[in-house]
């Protein structure tokens, strides 16, 4: 729904609010998860092709290269 999309692909939270089936509210913590898992699980001179919305929080907080970190307007800012 335009709902899910505008909470959750567009926001550029590390935490997103959540709403169980019961009413109950919580968090998802996946993003910085999932940044914390590529930190520990891949070499440090990786390259990662991702989203440009969230390169710059993996450069951030994976403190792993990506090729496209949302500040790459043109070919000359991409890391070759």
């Amino acid at each position: 729904s335009t709902w899910v999309a505008r909470h959750a692909y567009a926001s550029s939270a590390l935490l997103v609010p959540s709403t169980q089936s019961d009413g109950s509210r919580g968090v998802l913590d996946d993003f910085r998860e999932a940044y914390a898992w590529m930190r520990d699980n891949t070499r440090a001179d990786a390259r990662i092709v991702a989203w440009g919305d969230c390169g710059y929080q993996i450069g951030a907080l994976a403190n792993r290269t990506v090729v496209v970190d949302g500040a790459a307007w043109n070919q000359s800012h991409a890391a070759a």
